[in-house]
């Protein structure tokens, strides 16, 4: 009871006139944890800020309540419970739990709480921009209760480069934060890709259209634009989307740079198939090397020219039908030195049945079907593409949709030709030239290609994406992998991959997989994202900020379509 009397006395104390006294803390059994006693209708709810008004002034955020209790003291208990009876409702008071998180004076936590019967008050808008050090030139949104604004610096590597987790379920707004930041971003003269597996980010020239997004945008004082600077790369043979738009890039993959191990992954070869592959694979390797057969570059063509070669010769027969088809362009020479060719080393492979030959070369068909090797077109030319301030949206959604595993070969590809290109560029400058340009590569649908069966049934991907997420940074390479399954991820790529989190609305399981990286964070901090509201998200960057902060993202300026 001397504990209650304590307390009432002081509410009976508290200047009511003063709008920015809160009340009074008390310890809780949790070190970190104290009770704050309010005068009632205090406006405070879950997820406010308050501070102290001792030195140095402690950092809290309100956890749970209010509790309503009465003012009672020993002297008016009997009076108030009189009053109950009588249906009179005497005066009351609000209790809080709340967390003591820092000393806004070196952002640190302490070592130990303000000591009771502390004055308290609402924390400003000013006071915690400045206490959460949230400046910079990139804006990602504002606080979600007392509308300060989320920033991070641009200039700052580790912003771009220690790899950046964009997660949320579908309808969370997850696609809105990451084109804001994209675009913010490519203002701050990086320059930015995006592998575009939902062909969402196609249309960045146009301003946005969702009247929802442009209330929220005049909200913020942010009128709806298109991004100028903005180019579409489209695969050959598939769909392209923004017709209107004059900046397209056509490209192809060379045949010859791609990995024979994703060739096999990709096609869904059996471990029988796998062995003929190589076998050919490695002849045909050979015959490129051999000028005699007059046959040019390593080709798809040619690696199925030889598979259905040593099909036929196998079962005894003369007529070569698909070779004859796929050598068109080339002369009977050609034709002739490379059936001498293969005969000569035909005893050394498999000597099975023709049709296991044919069965591989129906998987090699399946590839060639794609029509993503094209004598015509070339791979990117990162050399011109990667400038300062530029989004290069690469259209893989058809690829994606309807290639089935082919989007892993392309994806393998394209990100190794880019890590390639930064190495010598890096090479070329050195890592502190301030030439080297920061590049950001945004991931859609990263699950697909870091998850448990990528790992296990396509590790050539999942080792290229993993190797870009962990260590890209040394050659200011930083991913940004968007998922709404961050469960699914590797353990060991979220723990050294992913040092930036933007956490939209998720389930439980995928908040579990992830809530070690978001620091300190209470369980009712995160039990709040598994219902967060659309464009509401936990923004956590730790180079910038020493605590996460429930965040209401920007929207995208420019037209996304939903997938």
């Amino acid at each position: 009871m001397t504990q209650l009397v304590t307390i009432a006395d002081q509410l009976l104390a508290i200047d009511k006139t003063d709008p920015n006294i809160i009340g009074f803390e008390s310890y809780a059994s949790d070190s970190r944890l104290v009770q704050i006693f309010t005068t009632a209708n205090s406006n405070l709810r879950v997820g406010s800020y308050i501070t102290t008004t001792t030195s140095p002034e402690y950092l809290l955020i309100i956890e749970s309540g209010p509790y309503y209790q009465l003012d009672i003291s020993e002297r008016d208990h009997l009076a108030n419970i009189a009053a109950l009876h009588y249906g009179h409702v005497p005066e009351m008071h609000e209790s809080f739990k709340a967390r003591v998180l820092m000393t806004t004076a070196d952002r640190r936590r302490p070592l130990r709480t303000p000591p009771p019967t502390t004055r308290v008050h609402q924390a400003t808008a000013t006071a915690l921009q400045e206490a959460f050090n949230s400046h910079g030139d990139i804006f990602l949104g504002v606080e979600a209760q007392s509308g300060f604004q989320v920033r991070i610096q641009g200039a700052v590597d580790e912003n771009y480069t220690r790899g950046t987790g964009i997660f949320g379920k579908i309808g969370s707004g997850k696609s809105q934060s990451v084109a804001s930041l994209l675009q913010s971003a490519a203002t701050s003269n990086a320059s930015i890709i995006i592998l575009d597996t939902e062909g969402e980010h196609q249309y960045l020239n146009e301003p946005a259209s969702d009247p929802k997004i442009i209330q929220r945008l005049q909200e913020l004082g942010i009128s709806p634009k298109g991004f100028e600077n903005f180019m579409i790369l489209d695969l050959a043979g598939k769909s392209k989307a923004n017709h209107a738009w004059p900046y397209h890039y056509d490209f192809a993959l060379n045949f010859d740079d791609v990995e024979p191990h994703i060739i096999v992954e990709a096609t869904g070869m059996t471990d029988a198939q796998k062995m003929r592959f190589f076998e050919a694979y490695d002849l045909a390797r050979t015959v490129t090397q051999d000028a005699h057969t007059q046959y040019g570059g390593f080709t798809l063509k040619l690696l199925m020219d030889i598979v259905q070669l040593i099909e036929v010769e196998h079962q005894g027969q003369t007529h070569h039908p698909h070779v004859q088809q796929t050598l068109a362009l080339q002369n009977e020479s050609a034709l002739s030195n490379l059936i001498r060719y293969v005969q000569t080393r035909i005893h050394g492979l498999s000597n099975n049945q023709g049709r296991s030959w044919r069965y591989l070369w129906s998987r090699l068909h399946r590839l060639q079907l794609q029509l993503l090797f094209q004598d015509d077109m070339q791979p990117p030319d990162w050399s011109s593409l990667l400038r300062p301030g530029q989004i290069v949206s690469i259209n893989l959604r058809d690829i994606k949709r309807k290639g089935g595993a082919f989007v892993d070969l392309v994806v393998n590809q394209l990100l190794q030709s880019i890590i390639e290109f930064q190495n010598s560029q890096f090479e070329n400058l050195g890592e502190k030239d301030e030439r080297l340009i920061p590049l950001v590569v945004a991931l859609e649908e990263a699950h697909l290609f870091l998850g448990a069966n990528a790992k296990k049934e396509r590790p050539t991907v999942f080792k290229t994406v993993t190797n870009m997420a962990v260590t890209g940074r040394k050659r200011r390479i930083g991913a940004v992998l968007i998922t709404q399954h961050p469960n699914q991820l590797d353990d060991h790529l979220i723990e050294s991959g992913i040092n930036n989190l933007i956490v939209h609305k998720i389930g439980r399981r995928a908040l579990n997989s992830i809530k070690d990286q978001l620091g300190a964070v209470s369980e009712e901090q995160l039990e709040a994202i598994l219902d967060l509201p659309p464009g509401e998200a936990l923004v956590h960057y730790p180079d910038n900020h020493p605590l996460p902060i429930l965040t209401k993202m920007n929207p995208s300026q420019s037209r996304i379509i939903k997938g």
